[in-house]
């Protein structure tokens, strides 16, 4: 009998329940509530509205007309750095919505712009550079809602509203037969209010006895914010701190290399040539960096992984840099030098092609956004010790460098309101929808012909910034002759893009799609196989601008 009951009390522990979905279900929106909560505290919310200052300083500021702004930014970001980058995006989202209207831009230099924190309708509360420069974001938001000036609606939804006051443009005309230049270009903001830095009295921006919330006057007439004080005379000078610490739990440390350095050098004609330094230069690389491979996030000295590469951070001549090497499972020594040589032929080479891509912008009088490479300061750097095998123990890989040879670029910006973005894979048809990736997609069809149907750009990817401008990097290709790398597909891939490629309105407003179609008539095979080539002009940029 003791023996059947133990069966049976096990046969009970060891069975599911009745709701056992019921119950899974509830562990699983349990789990999902708790990544929201996660997400809710590690990140906040921004939503910006423009407001325009007049001249007159009896008139209340107005609201411009566009949609707010919303931003998600992290809680541990420098609350300045953000404010910065929040606006640059509010340029870029007012000159949008400026097209068409021949409407003056007003000035978004940060000494010309105050935020304040939205309270309700009537009150608001100037947020000064002076303390915003000292915080993180986490940390302004807390004393925000501390002083009690968070609105109701931005308490249920985690967010903070924020108002971009800035001084309304206007046209200033002449008087005599000079103007003092900076009374026409320069103006000064000054604030009402007290500070929320210093004082958390509230000051009604629609107040009927002051609607003053910003005064704008020339710099000949400046009110002093420290005694009250009039000058005259041109805008006093401000020292500004360049302190931006980063908020990091790891302590990066670093390791010194002395290497001789390579970098290359492109002619007008197109042709990349690498030049070799005889000297020999000193980078610290970060130590360490292989620990935070797994938790795939940007800590310590590591920066990121693809499906070849690494990058991890270095310092040379005292500037942030990432420096890059290919992963030791699918690669050797040779290889490693070989792969980053072409990768830095190649970017020189993009480069070229997105220059002569915004003269042919101007010739067909056709604006673009804002395209670079991150192309300035990048090398190949080769170190003169020899570098220690990987261990074969099964121990720890924490070697600081795995090759002898590396690449190294200028650090570019991810965080905050920086976003990376892929345009495009090794083998894509890129279809791009937005302005920006028009661009781009006209980009690569630019190049494919200036170069005479031999160069094929692909896998594109960049950081966009706030101004929605972006810096390439990391660029592939397929050419004629297979030499771009070992990720060339060459006339394969080429023959691919023309038959598939279907071009937007930026490529027709370059006359680009009349290129297509000519080079479409006879195939790439036509002249690789037997029949003699057409003749290339010698020179790139005259590709695509003869007139048909």
């Amino acid at each position: 009998m003791e023996v059947y009951l133990s069966r049976a009390s096990q046969h009970r522990l060891n069975s599911r329940p009745k709701n056992f979905g019921l119950q899974k279900a509830a562990q699983v929106n349990e789990a999902t509530a708790a990544l929201k909560r996660q997400a809710r505290v590690e990140n906040l919310n921004i939503f910006v509205s423009i407001y325009l200052c007049p001249p007159d300083k009896s008139k209340a500021a107005k609201k411009y007309h566009i949609p707010n702004i919303p931003v998600m930014v992290e809680m541990q970001d420098n609350a300045e750095k953000i404010l910065s980058q929040v606006l640059m995006k509010a340029s870029s989202v007012y000159e949008e919505s400026c097209k068409g209207n021949n409407m003056l831009m007003p000035s978004f230099d940060r000494d010309n712009a105050i935020f304040a924190v939205a309270h309700s309708t009537n009150d608001c509360f100037h947020l000064e550079q002076s303390y915003t420069t000292s915080v993180t974001v986490g940390q302004l938001y807390a004393r925000i809602k501390t002083m009690g000036v968070l609105s109701d609606k931005d308490k249920k939804r985690n967010a903070l509203s924020l108002r971009l006051l800035l001084n309304e443009p206007m046209e200033l005309e002449p008087e005599g037969d000079e103007l003092d230049e900076d009374f026409t270009t320069k103006l000064s903001i000054k604030s009402a209010r007290k500070s929320l830095a210093r004082s958390s009295t509230k000051v009604s921006t629609s107040s009927r006895r002051a609607k003053r919330p910003l005064l704008i006057e020339s710099t000949t007439r400046l009110q002093s914010q420290d005694n009250g004080t009039t000058a005259t005379g041109n805008s006093p000078k401000r020292y500004k701190s360049a302190y931006r610490p980063r908020v990091s739990s790891v302590r990066v440390e670093y390791e010194a290399f002395e290497f001789r350095r390579r970098e290359c050098i492109i002619d007008g004609d197109g042709n990349v040539n690498i030049i070799q330094h005889k000297q020999t230069e000193t980078i610290l690389v970060a130590k360490n960096w292989q620990r935070f491979i797994r938790d795939e996030t940007h800590k310590g000295g590591y920066i990121a992984s693809g499906l070849s590469k690494f990058a991890f951070k270095g310092l040379y001549n005292s500037t942030e840099c990432a420096v890059f090497q290919c992963k030791p499972f699918s690669s050797w020594e040779g290889s490693n030098e070989e792969d980053l040589l072409h990768e830095l032929h190649l970017i020189h080479l993009a480069s070229y092609f997105l220059q002569s891509f915004y003269d042919r912008a101007k010739v067909w009088n056709v604006k673009l956004p804002r395209i670079t490479w991150n192309v300035e300061r990048t090398f190949i750097g080769t170190v003169e010790e020899a570098i220690p095998p990987k261990p074969m123990d099964g121990s720890e890989d924490n070697r600081t460098l795995l090759f002898k040879t590396f690449l190294a670029a200028p650090l570019l910006s991810c965080d905050g309101l920086y976003q990376e973005r892929k345009f495009c894979g090794n083998t894509d048809i890129p279809q791009n929808e937005d302005r920006l990736g028009l661009a781009i997609d006209a980009y690569i069809h630019h190049a494919l012909v200036d170069s005479g149907k031999t160069v094929l750009l692909s896998d594109l990817q960049g950081i966009v910034a706030p101004d929605s401008s972006v810096t390439l990097f990391d660029p592939q290709a397929h050419t004629l002759e297979r030499t771009s790398g070992h990720w060339d597909n060459g006339k394969t891939q080429i023959e691919t893009y023309l038959e598939e490629h279907q071009c937007n309105a930026i490529c027709r407003g370059l006359k680009l799609h009349s290129e297509v179609t000519q080079k479409m008539v006879e195939r790439l095979g036509d002249e690789t196989e037997g029949n003699p080539q057409p003749r290339v002009p010698s020179h790139p940029l005259r590709l695509g601008f003869e007139s048909n």
